[in-house]
């Protein structure tokens, strides 16, 4: 299973742009590995950079409202 998460549009005033996702682990999944990677193009000469990564297990609120 591959999740998509973008970058923001605009970078920060340093050159960073901040990507923010969420992936939902299948029930039964003894792991979740996270690749970093970005699709410059071929004939680039620029660098891709990635810093200061995160990773938080939150519960699963089950009593939250269900649309109708």
């Amino acid at each position: 299973m591959d999740i998509l998460i973008p970058y923001d549009a605009k970078a920060d005033a340093d050159g960073w742009r901040r990507a923010v996702g969420v992936a939902i682990v299948p029930p039964g999944a003894i792991r979740m590995v996270i690749h970093l990677w970005d699709n410059l193009g071929e004939g680039t000469d620029s660098t891709v950079w990635f810093d200061s990564l995160n990773v938080y297990r939150m519960p699963l609120n089950n009593s939250a409202p269900t649309q109708k």
